[in-house]
């Protein structure tokens, strides 16, 4: 399973690290936290997550079926 740190995915994305964390706290990038008990400090994104915003795919199924119009940020088409 394919993961990225907050720092990473802003780096690959060209972008702030807030505008990750905002796409996180909307719900638009799923994530996972690593380390045991009290250290669990560590915040993952899931790469399949990170896979839908850079094909257009952001948010739920039922965000998609929607008729009113929601705009994601979208990040910098530096990746290749």
């Amino acid at each position: 399973m394919t993961s990225y740190s907050i720092k990473s995915l802003a780096t690959r994305w060209d972008c702030d690290h807030k505008t990750i964390r905002r796409m996180i706290e909307s719900g638009q990038l799923k994530t996972f936290r690593i380390g045991v008990g009290d250290q669990r400090q560590s915040i993952r994104i899931r790469g399949e997550s990170v896979e839908h915003v850079e094909l257009g795919e952001v948010g739920s199924e039922d965000d998609r079926k929607s008729t009113r119009s929601t705009s994601a940020p979208q990040p910098s088409r530096k990746w290749v």
